[in-house]
């Protein structure tokens, strides 16, 4: 290249620098010219936006605390710092009112002064007002008042304060929500409508409850008489907080006598007669019912006075010895064999006994201990046995084979006193037995087991 040629290359090249950079300078010129002196808002690096000044934000950011005093009737207060930077933009690159006002609404946290229902060291739910808090406690206490019983105390299982305290806006409840929260333990109550053809053991095999944790979760209800449509708890909250009463009651109680015995050489072994009647005495007792939530979990007595004191009862025990053939009062079967009748109507007929089939020389026992008033021929019954046991009660023995007995004689129970046979009205081999009370017939089966 020749010399000329390089100077001229030189200078177009030095030419475009110096026109580039008073263009720069032309546009920053221009920009400064243009644009103006604005700032920049950001909270936790966050940017808002680009206003013009600050007053702006401050004036937006008093409308949304007095929008949020409206709303909650509260004071508004911000835990957070606006960051502000000095910049310059144009005009149309600040940010409108209504964008920054949004932005602050989506970053802001607003801190309220509120009051908290501390259960045993920990804040469970938040209210508005120290009144709404006393209120929630006064509405669970109330479910376990009753005015009919003599209350002594009522209070609450757990350590339970109501502390002043400045939370996020986002954390208060309402009175109503704070109750049921505390209610229900923070679990949904589970609900179920009863079906046609609905019972409660259905339902809580269905659901797989105990019947009677059925009954406890629902207890104004009779789960008996179930009614289509009609809804019923499937679940028994565990409530944060437990109601604790105390209640007095006082009533009266009987004293029960004791029983003590005395032998007696005038009356027989086995035998029993009453010297003196016992009787109870009677207290007072004063005592203090411990409840949680309505369910008695403690009794405590506090005081016992006696009004009357009890009557031991004595009782004569016999040590005489006891004749063979006295009664015992009780009677044994009288014959081995099948039961083929019972005591009632049969054939359009009264049946005063019951019969007893068996193979004729079957031996026939004295049902108890007597004396026999009658051994022979009886119309109708054919051989048979009558034995009055002297207490009020007589046995029959009909249709023997052969008597073992004669009338006079005194036998005793488990005695030999026939053979079953086919004398009588019979249709076949059997013994026809009767009890008689008083000269009345009763069911012999009222008095032995066969």
């Amino acid at each position: 290249m020749s010399g000329g040629a390089y100077a001229n290359k030189f200078k177009n090249k030095y030419l475009y620098l110096i026109i580039g950079v008073l263009l720069t300078i032309a546009a920053i010129s221009s920009y400064i010219y243009f644009a103006k002196t604005a700032y920049a808002i950001s909270i936790d690096n966050k940017v808002i936006g680009v206003v013009r000044n600050q007053e702006e934000v401050d004036s937006i950011i008093e409308e949304i605390k007095d929008e949020m005093k409206n709303k909650y009737n509260k004071e508004m207060k911000l835990s957070q710092e606006l960051n502000i930077k000095k910049t310059r933009v144009k005009n149309d690159d600040l940010t409108s009112t209504k964008d920054i006002k949004s932005n602050l609404y989506n970053i802001l946290d607003f801190k309220i002064d509120a009051y908290a229902i501390n259960v045993n060291g920990k804040d469970l739910v938040y209210v508005e007002s120290e009144v709404d808090a006393e209120k929630v406690l006064q509405q669970l206490k109330a479910k376990y008042y009753n005015e009919s019983e003599q209350l002594k105390e009522i209070g609450f299982a757990e350590k339970v304060e109501i502390i002043s305290s400045e939370i996020d806006i986002n954390k208060l409840v309402s009175f109503e929500d704070a109750l049921d929260y505390i209610l229900l333990g923070g679990e949904e109550l589970q609900k179920y409508k009863v079906e046609s053809g609905d019972t409660a053991w259905d339902i809580a095999i269905k659901y797989d409850v105990g019947l009677e944790d059925l009954a406890l979760a629902n207890p104004e209800m009779n789960l008996d008489k179930l009614k289509i449509g009609q809804e019923i708890s499937l679940n028994i909250p565990e409530p944060y907080i437990n109601v604790k009463t105390i209640e007095t009651q006082e009533y009266e109680e009987e004293i029960p006598f004791k029983l003590s015995y005395e032998e007696n050489g005038n009356i027989y072994i086995g035998e029993k007669k009453i010297k003196r009647n016992g009787e109870e005495g009677k207290k007072k007792v004063d005592v203090e019912l411990v409840k949680i939530n309505g369910i008695l979990k403690q009794k405590n007595i506090i005081s016992e006075e006696i009004l009357k004191e009890p009557t031991d009862a004595i009782v004569l025990k016999g040590t005489k010895e006891r004749p063979k053939t006295m009664a015992y009062g009780a009677f044994n079967v009288p014959s081995r064999g099948r039961l083929s009748s019972r005591f009632g109507r049969r054939w359009g007929k009264d049946h005063e006994g019951i019969d007893i089939s068996g193979s004729v020389g079957t031996p026939i026992k004295a049902a108890d201990g007597g004396k026999v008033v009658t051994a022979g021929w009886i119309n109708g019954y054919g051989k048979a046995v009558i034995i009055d046991h002297e207490n009020g009660y007589k046995t029959l023995y009909a249709h023997a084979n052969s008597l073992k007995v004669k009338k006079g004689d005194r036998v005793y129970r488990g005695q030999v006193i026939a053979t079953i046979g086919t004398s009588g009205r019979v249709t076949g081999p059997n013994l026809h037995f009767e009890v008689q009370k008083n000269g009345a017939p009763v069911d012999p089966l009222k008095f032995i087991k066969y």
